[in-house]
């Protein structure tokens, strides 16, 4: 089954980069750093492997320490998932 399917459907997936961007937005950051950080906000999870192909994503990544979720950005990221 495909990766979006699992996550609750396509429709599912885009509720949830939808909540991710506007958490980046709040926090300048991007869909993919506001993603790693809540993964790393999972207690069990103590690191990520992130990938760059270009020196832009290089850039983006290193952004990931100037922020951090708050409770409100925890819970509606969790609201997203809890609807799959």
């Amino acid at each position: 089954a495909s990766v979006a399917r699992q996550a609750g459907g396509w429709a599912q997936v885009q509720t949830l980069l939808a909540v991710c961007k506007k958490v980046g937005d709040k926090h300048g950051q991007s869909v993919s750093n506001v993603a790693t950080k809540w993964v790393l906000a999972q207690p069990a999870v103590p690191a990520v492997i992130v990938g760059a192909r270009n020196a832009k994503h290089v850039a983006d990544h290193q952004r990931l320490f100037q922020f951090d979720l708050d409770a409100e950005d925890l819970s509606e990221i969790q609201v997203a998932l809890d609807e799959q």
